[in-house]
């Protein structure tokens, strides 16, 4: 890995940091923060996507490097989804439902 991606990745840090020591954040703080973090977890998903698709690189690591690397993103992983999971129950509730392919296609705008 470059120096300079390692140093894109702790700029990433140190701003998400920055973004939750905020205080007396509104919803907009709190909506651009959360794009800014999901805009993150986009850049690193990329990077990651090129290495575990050139095996040049996997082949670098032992096997019991990637069991731990492995093992991490479980347990990233799980806890994302788990929170996704929770957070469409939630706007569920709030009746934010996703429209269905028909409910769409039957919507009519005039200009």
């Amino acid at each position: 890995m470059s120096d300079k991606v390692l140093n894109q990745r702790k700029k990433m840090l140190n701003g998400i940091r920055d973004l939750v020591e905020l205080e007396e954040k509104d919803r907009l703080d709190y909506v651009k923060s959360i794009k800014i973090h999901l805009a993150y977890l986009g850049q690193s998903l990329a990077g990651w996507g090129k290495w575990i698709n050139n095996p040049e690189i996997m082949a670098s690591f032992s096997k019991s490097e990637l069991e731990e690397i492995e093992s991490n993103l479980y347990s990233i992983t799980e806890d994302f989804i788990k929170h996704d999971i929770e957070t469409m129950r939630v706007a569920q509730e709030k009746g934010l439902r996703i429209k269905s392919r028909k409910e769409k296609e039957n919507l009519r705008f005039i200009i």
